[in-house]
């Protein structure tokens, strides 16, 4: 499977499509969640780990990468379990984000928060994760990953 970033510049009227990656991260059944601030556009809000598609990187290491700028935790492209691709999601009448969906279940619980990105974390019971997220986005995702009962 082809995991390279597809997208390219935006021509006349095409709607623009970023490549992403979001990373749920669970530790003796908690999930991993990370807190960003308030915006302009946003209250505060809880999400997994995300981020964008940098230059040449494919979505595994994207993933790897934003696991480790984010939380400081460490894993190898093959401890990441690919669960869904080609996620497209709207952000606004000319960008849509194209999300490549994984999985990590890690022993390591030492998080350090980036500050530029996150004001805080929690490792959440996996019964609580979906009412704490803000964007429809993430709840959809938490389904397709959500540990069975």
């Amino acid at each position: 499977m082809d995991e390279k970033s597809t997208s390219g510049p935006r021509t006349g009227e095409e709607r623009m499509i970023r490549q992403s990656i979001e990373l749920w991260v669970e530790n003796a059944g908690r999930v991993l969640l990370l807190r960003v601030a308030a915006g302009r556009d946003h209250p505060a809000f809880w999400q997994p780990v995300t981020g964008g598609v940098e230059g040449e990187e494919d979505v595994r290491e994207a993933a790897v990468r934003e696991l480790r700028e984010e939380t400081g935790l460490i894993a190898s492209s093959s401890d990441l379990d690919l669960v869904a691709r080609d996620i497209l999601v709207p952000i606004s009448s000319d960008l849509s984000v194209n999300k490549a969906l994984f999985r990590l279940c890690t022993d390591e619980s030492e998080v350090t928060v980036n500050p530029e990105e996150h004001t805080d974390f929690r490792w959440v019971d996996a019964a609580e994760v979906e009412d704490r997220l803000f964007w429809e986005s993430n709840r959809t995702t938490w389904g397709l990953v959500r540990p069975s009962p």
